[in-house]
């Protein structure tokens, strides 16, 4: 890691501050708090499911533990980032923070959020031999605050380069017409051979395995 920015003041248990932005880094929040944050990373733009507690649980069979940076604004949530950190060798510690910080989109005053988010995330960088951080896909005011601060580019492949968005907004037929002409004809075939149902936290390890298998196919 390179240069510390200025630290913002850091709480065993959610900040109650008059103004400004506090930092609570914790392990386990509790429950309540962690409803909170998963709603945070569910209508926040440019972060996935890695950024929820359900994958800090499954991360945690795989010996990664969760380091939870909560920003508050007058004692209400409005943003945070997940680091998962591992042991490794010795005494030496690595963590990697995919598609964070987050910033909830209702937040009154993302700016002052962001940057105590960039001071946390760059303490902590500082405590570990090494943190590896992916901003979200619309995170260039992030990363550019991290790079001003000491981080670097780096190629190391902590997360998928890229991800797949589809807009599940219209009908059946309008999603069937938007489709490329060469899947059109697998759309017509699942139709009668799939069954689609909703995800919740339940199917993400079935979503990893299911990443895994696609990534071995692509030789990744």
């Amino acid at each position: 890691m390179g240069m510390l920015g200025p630290r913002r003041s850091t709480y065993s248990g959610p900040p109650r501050v008059g103004s400004g932005v506090g930092i609570w880094r914790v392990r386990d929040p509790g429950a309540e708090v962690l409803a909170q944050w998963d709603c945070i990373v569910r209508t926040g733009s440019g972060t996935d499911v890695t950024q929820l507690s359900a994958w800090a649980r499954l991360r945690g069979r795989a010996g990664y533990t969760p380091e939870y940076l909560l920003a508050y604004h007058r004692s209400r949530l409005v943003g945070g980032a997940l680091v998962l950190c591992r042991r490794l060798v010795g005494k030496a510690h690595i963590g990697y923070l995919p598609y964070g910080p987050v910033i909830s989109p209702d937040a009154p005053c993302p700016q002052p959020i962001r940057q105590a988010l960039e001071d946390a995330v760059v303490a902590v960088g500082n405590e570990l031999w090494m943190l590896f951080v992916q901003p979200p896909e619309d995170g260039h005011e992030l990363s550019q605050g991290l790079l001003r601060r000491g981080f670097r580019p780096s190629l190391a492949g902590i997360a998928p380069v890229g991800s797949l968005r589809v807009d599940l907004s219209g009908g059946e037929q309008q999603l069937r017409a938007r489709a490329k002409r060469r899947l059109r004809p697998a759309t017509r075939w699942a139709a009668n051979v799939v069954t689609v149902r909703q995800g919740d936290e339940r199917d993400i390890p079935l979503l990893a395995e299911l990443v895994a298998c696609s990534a071995f196919a692509h030789g990744c």
